[in-house]
């Protein structure tokens, strides 16, 4: 098992938290009732939201004005409909309580390396579970896809962003539930593509994930060179920036690797997990300069480990936490245009709790300023704004293809400038 990856609130990264108060994991051993789960969720609120005067919230009469409903629970996954509006009234980025009936909670512990937390889940200590490598929500109707991994099952099976499934083998469809057990073996969608158009069935075989391996994986299996007008531009989907290899990634892609002849970059930092380290920044920075060495034959080589074309940045809603920090960079140093919509305003630093036996809570404990400015619940505006309705597009992207054709323009401009 590689080291669990621990990061800053500081820097807009995930703040590091492995097995919560020594007090707290004392009576997880003993308990795991939704009430004792309540009591210590309610109690690390308390003691741990960032702001101590709980943004105006009398918490303790919200937590005994709930105590009956949560007492009433008969499992975690009941508790979350008690906790659910109780943080919710926080309104606070960072702020939820997630089961293991949520893909959250196994996204949420490999990030923080809490498998060896819950000994019940996953006896050797590796986070993972049976799934389809799909984002989304459950809305009316159905399951609402909002992101299909790059090379993940539900990509190869055929989903599309846009898709909503009605149900998985004429069950209801659940992230989780209608995953589990069935790893290897295949599944039948019902999903509805088109609004007003009859339902398709797709079939799909559910993997073990192991989700911090798999944002990894997709994160790659994303780049790709587009040929757009004279242009080639790279494109390069990072669905979590939470794991540093991701960056590596990028950076020996784009300077060494199969990216490494692009005329212009659009980097894609829509949906998934935030994370971003500041200093990934660095890539971009031209005031670093070029080094060329000349041998003795006047054999000419060049090291440079910066992105000196043109770059797009791709947002949206779903842009959040550190992944916001750098498009706040890219407009307020003019590193490149940013195009999509308002990113989600998600801009604390969070930490992970690990509560009862198949659950955690997630809690904003630190407040966050950029450059000064706080950026949670504000966003960042892009330079362009392309509206994007998402339900029943089959796939379509206007918010990429614009990205592309401006990355294209942009590198057409820049070709005197570069000797073309």
């Amino acid at each position: 098992m590689r080291p669990a990856i621990l990061a800053a609130a500081t820097t807009l990264l995930l703040a590091a938290c492995v097995g919560g108060d020594a007090a707290l994991g004392a009576a997880r051993a003993r308990d795991g009732s939704p009430s004792a789960v309540y009591d210590a969720v309610c109690e690390l609120v308390a003691r741990h939201f960032y702001d101590p005067e709980l943004r105006g919230l009398d918490w303790a009469a919200l937590r005994r004005e709930h105590s009956a409903a949560a007492a009433a629970c008969r499992d975690t996954g009941e508790l979350s409909a008690v906790l659910g509006p109780m943080l919710a009234a926080l309104d606070t980025s960072h702020t939820r309580f997630v089961t293991a009936r949520d893909a959250a909670f196994y996204d949420l512990a490999g990030i923080f390396g809490l498998g060896p937390e819950y000994p019940e889940l996953f006896d050797d200590g590796v986070v993972s579970y049976d799934g389809l490598g799909l984002l989304g929500r459950a809305v009316p109707g159905g399951y609402l896809v909002q992101g299909v991994l790059h090379g993940g099952p539900a990509a190869r099976a055929g989903l599309l962003t846009g898709d909503l499934i009605l149900s998985a083998d004429g069950r209801p469809f659940g992230e989780v539930s209608s995953a589990a057990g069935r790893a290897g073996h295949e599944l039948s969608l019902s999903v509805r593509r088109r609004r007003g158009e009859p339902a398709l069935r797709i079939d799909v075989v559910p993997e073990r994930i192991e989700p911090q391996e798999l944002l990894l994986a997709a994160s790659v299996a994303s780049m790709e060179l587009v040929d757009v007008d004279s242009a080639r531009v790279a494109y390069v989907r990072v669905w979590s920036y939470a794991d540093p290899r991701v960056h590596e990634a990028l950076v020996q892609a784009l300077t060494s690797g199969e990216l490494r002849d692009a005329d212009a970059l659009v980097l894609d930092l829509r949906g998934g997990w935030g994370g971003a380290d500041p200093a990934y920044l660095d890539f971009f920075n031209q005031a670093v300069p070029q080094l060329e060495f000349v041998a003795r034959d006047g054999t000419r080589s060049v090291f440079d480990q910066r992105w000196r074309r043109p770059v797009v940045l791709l947002v949206d809603a779903g842009t959040r936490s550190g992944k916001e920090l750098l498009a706040h960079a890219f407009r307020r140093h003019a590193i490149g245009p940013v195009v999509g919509q308002r990113t989600a305003g998600a801009a604390t630093g969070g930490r992970a709790f690990p509560v009862g036996r198949d659950a955690l809570l997630y809690l904003a404990v630190m407040d966050a300023l950029v450059d000064g400015e706080r950026l949670e619940g504000v966003g960042v505006e892009p330079d362009v704004t392309v509206p994007f309705e998402l339900p029943f597009s089959a796939g379509a992207d206007p918010q990429r293809d614009v990205a592309l054709r401006l990355a294209a323009s942009e590198a057409a401009a820049a070709r005197p400038a570069r000797g073309h």
